[in-house]
């Protein structure tokens, strides 16, 4: 608690025109409320799309750069931006990882051209938008200290799928407790749907890999030992 809070905004991102719109909102919703945040934007090494290397290079980036607390947030996600402050603080001071959002909502179209224009009321988005409750993922505030213990997200889940829920098991194994979630809520934008093909072999992996080892804490920081590939 001596240092000064530096803080990272790591975004797992591979460009793709439908997802355009959301990215630009993100950017300029820490660009507007939290300018003194650092972005860092990466890319996963693989051909084929990873979240996970993606996420984790961005995060590495941050911590390399002196930031004690990252945010690692979807390309296309918004929090409310008092949560975002009490989630940021809250993981600094207790190296828990924090969720600023309880509900999640996700917007049609219309509605993230309406958001984007600012005509696009809660009314509507609490009424219209799909809404997920306890997600495991989309924005995560993180500590080095917390990352370097879990090892970060598993790069061998492929894609897109499960890899927050991984995470999460291992977090509660881990550390001996839940995420911190605040009673609040967050938007995401629409874009073309991911790419989910090797959703099947993600849950299977969840299914037979992590689910042994989520009441042992031995077996479980020896299974996170492989993430980083």
């Amino acid at each position: 608690m001596s240092k000064k809070m530096k803080v990272g905004v790591a975004i797992p991102w591979r460009p793709q025109e439908s997802r355009l719109r959301g990215f630009f909102l993100v950017l300029n919703f820490y660009a507007n409320y939290f300018p003194k945040y650092q972005i860092y934007v990466e890319d996963s090494e693989s051909e084929v799309w990873n979240v996970s290397n993606a996420r984790n290079r961005a995060v590495q980036r941050a911590i390399d750069d002196g930031c004690n607390v990252v945010i690692v947030s979807d390309a296309d996600l918004i929090p409310k931006k008092k949560m975002l402050k009490r989630a940021v603080l809250k993981a600094y001071r207790e190296d828990v990882i924090t969720q600023p959002f309880y509900r999640h909502f996700r917007l049609n179209e219309e509605m993230t051209e309406k958001y984007a224009r600012g005509i696009c009321s809660k009314k509507e988005i609490r009424k219209k938008a799909s809404l997920i409750e306890r997600t495991p993922g989309g924005l995560l505030v993180i500590t080095p200290k917390v990352f370097k213990k879990l090892n970060g997200w598993d790069e061998r889940f492929k894609a897109w799928g499960y890899e927050d829920t991984a995470l999460s098991w291992a977090h509660n194994c881990i550390l001996g407790r839940d995420y911190f979630r605040f009673d609040s809520e967050s938007y995401s934008f629409h874009h073309e749907d991911r790419d989910m093909s090797l959703i099947e072999k993600n849950e299977e992996r969840l299914k037979t890999v992590y689910k042994p080892a989520v009441l042992d804490r031995k077996k479980m920081k020896k299974l996170v030992k492989g993430n980083r590939i």
